[in-house]
């Protein structure tokens, strides 16, 4: 048994706002700080298989201008991998930069990437809505395929509502595979009571329009008072795995960030995160790190 050593080294930038330029760091640059620390975690583990990297690190900030200027560095044209940037609005330009350089790039939050089909050297690590629906709907078709599906509609929810444009896309999908289901449009908790259709003898499956728990969390004591008489199984938006829920109902949710690690790997993982970086790590979902 032998291993080969990897000479060469491997050239990636990252281009994320990793650099705290003042003592008050909002949540959002903590978390790409985590991703940026996981990054370097992966690094190490790499360097022990034999495999050299040499890094990067531009701090991209949040506009245009300061990736602009990031991007001006002429070192960077000669790496073999980018990764970022954080933000929607630094997209074409990072894409602009990679099909010029001829350099793979990795899109590591956003799940709305306008040249993914025009450019071939970008790569999406963050699955699209499009792609969660089409997971979803070919579920509900084949595993829940007897089953009473519910969505509710709450009057209050904003246009704006990432669970509204969730729900929509559903009930489009849902509707060209032929797939019934009912709609129940709700202004408040208690007319709730009334207008909800629950079937014996099925799994009745409920989706509401926001992925705010603050908004779903009302309706919890009719669906625990309901689940006595009825199967109920509320889908869950991966961002509420962390809320302490007291339901007497199933749940299940569909996401692209569930860790595959078993129990010790996990927390192997997590002693040498604590290890390294000596802070708490953010108990928000999905983890970046």
């Amino acid at each position: 048994c032998f291993s080969v050593i990897n000479t060469k080294a491997i050239k990636i930038a990252i281009l994320l706002p990793v650099v705290i330029d003042n003592a008050k760091t909002d949540a959002v640059n903590e978390r790409f700080q985590e991703f940026y620390a996981g990054f370097l975690i992966a690094a190490n583990d790499a360097k022990n298989k034999g495999i050299s990297l040499d890094i990067f690190t531009f701090d991209s900030g949040k506009s245009e201008e300061s990736m602009n200027e990031a991007l001006l560095t002429p070192d960077l044209k000669q790496v073999d991998l980018l990764i970022g940037p954080a933000y929607t609005n630094q997209i074409s330009l990072v894409s602009d930069f990679a099909r010029a350089n001829k350099i793979n790039t990795i899109i590591p939050f956003s799940s709305k990437v306008p040249d993914l089909d025009l450019n071939p050297y970008l790569f999406q690590f963050n699955p699209s809505l499009n792609i969660e629906i089409e997971y979803l709907t070919n579920l509900l078709n084949n595993k829940y395929a007897a089953d009473n599906i519910v969505l509710v509609d709450i009057a209050s929810v904003s246009a704006g509502d990432n669970g509204n444009t969730f729900l929509n896309e559903l009930k489009s999908s849902l509707r060209s595979k032929n797939r019934s289901f009912n709609v129940v449009e709700s202004t408040n908790e208690l007319n709730i009571q009334t207008a909800m259709t629950f079937e014996k003898g099925k799994k009745n499956i409920v989706f509401f329009n926001t992925d705010k728990y603050s908004g779903v969390f009302p309706y919890f004591s009719f669906l625990n008072s309901k689940s006595t008489e009825f199967e109920i199984v509320l889908y869950e938006q991966y961002s509420w795995k962390n809320q302490n829920q007291q339901t007497k109902f199933q749940s299940f949710s569909v996401a692209p960030f569930k860790p595959l690690l078993n129990d010790t790997d996990f927390t192997d993982y997590n002693a040498l995160f604590e290890k390294y970086f000596n802070w708490k790590i953010s108990t928000a979902n999905p983890r970046y790190d």
